[in-house]
């Protein structure tokens, strides 16, 4: 086994360090990679599975022909990645987190597999065997998060396998760390929109107790009486019988542990709640019982089936309490609805994130 030279152990160790902020992995890492193995191109996608169908996530060339970026979507839409000789579902087990060279892993059984990819790689002369290529499928598990790698012309050296071998840890962690990063990103992007659509109060908390979130409800109540809504969500996590709020746990790889908090209904407070704020917002009957709706959750359909009525009366019915109550959304209208006596003002709940 070749030792680690020089560029290899500064490679992985500057894979290491993470700065907040900073371009992605492979922008940063990608051209000392094709430096490394000494290849004429230095190479990397990424593919994901939708429907059973193999997308293209990215694709990054170095000093490859121009049209090479384009061709390689071609090439991965066309032949579902197998052009990599691999099944990028989930790759082969043998494959995953390794440095392997295209020369070493042609079969008779793959042979056909890679004269289809030639077809297309003949347009840009990067056809095997004249030219060979050096990557490592970086897995997370069975999923694949990267192809990495490149190409040469005649055959990669079985030292660059070797210090592209030595870099292969660090390079994982890296790109699975972003993965999961850029995951939870979008995680907490759809929790924000699903806790502000909520007609109830909603927290997102720590098991300590601690809000990462909560939604326009939540911060009126916290607003109001931090120490006791915060005893409250303790109650819940402890999962007492009289909780308040019914509690589900979010646990995903390398996330801290968080769970959901959403309050329980209040039917006999919510009749009250709806009697004085149709008497303070000059509410009819009806535009009462559409704001009980409201607090309750229900969608447009479900509030015109519950009343015999069309869709496009409830609309009406919705856009006049809206109005009255000065609010420009359902949730606002439950806020509106639960927290106007305590604050005793007609505005909504202050709001921000909680802390």
């Amino acid at each position: 086994m070749v030792r680690p030279n020089r560029s290899a152990r500064d490679l992985a160790h500057d894979l290491q360090r993470v700065q907040i902020g900073s371009p992605r992995a492979l922008d940063l890492f990608l051209p000392r990679i094709q430096q490394l193995i000494g290849a004429d191109i230095g190479h990397a996608y990424g593919l994901r599975l939708e429907d059973e169908r193999v997308e293209v996530d990215f694709v990054d060339v170095l000093d490859g022909p121009v049209g090479t970026a384009a061709l390689f979507r071609e090439i991965m839409l066309g032949l579902g990645g197998r052009m990599g000789l691999y099944n990028p579902a989930s790759p082969e087990v043998s494959q995953r987190n390794r440095a392997c060279r295209l020369s070493d892993t042609v079969t008779p059984e793959t042979a056909r597999t890679l004269e289809r990819g030639n077809a297309y790689l003949r347009r840009l002369h990067l056809d095997f065997p004249a030219n060979d290529q050096l990557r490592v499928l970086v897995c997370d598990g069975p999923q694949l998060v990267a192809w990495v790698g490149g190409y040469v012309h005649g055959k990669f050296s079985e030292e660059a396998e070797q210090q592209l071998e030595h870099v292969v840890p660090a390079l994982r962690d890296r790109l699975i760390l972003e993965r999961r990063v850029a995951l939870a990103d979008q995680l907490e992007t759809a929790l924000v929109a699903a806790l502000e659509s909520m007609t109830v109060a909603a927290f997102l908390v720590r098991p300590s107790g601690h809000v990462v979130q909560a939604n326009e409800i939540g911060r009126g109540a916290l607003a109001r009486d931090r120490v006791s809504v915060r005893e409250e969500i303790e109650r819940s996590l402890a999962q007492a019988p009289d909780a308040p709020y019914r509690c589900v746990s979010l646990a995903s790889p390398g996330l801290p542990p968080l769970s959901l908090l959403v309050q329980r209904p209040r039917v006999a407070s919510l009749e009250a709640r709806l009697a004085e704020c149709a008497e303070r917002f000059h509410l009819t009957p009806r535009q009462a019982e559409i704001l009980g709706f409201i607090a309750r959750g229900q969608a447009n359909k479900e509030i015109a089936s519950a009343l015999r009525c069309s869709v496009r009366t409830v609309e009406v019915h919705v856009t006049a309490v809206l109005l009255k109550l000065d609010v420009d959304s359902r949730s606002a209208a439950a806020s509106r609805l639960w927290g106007y006596a305590e604050s005793g003002e007609g505005g909504s709940p202050a709001s921000g994130r909680a802390g």
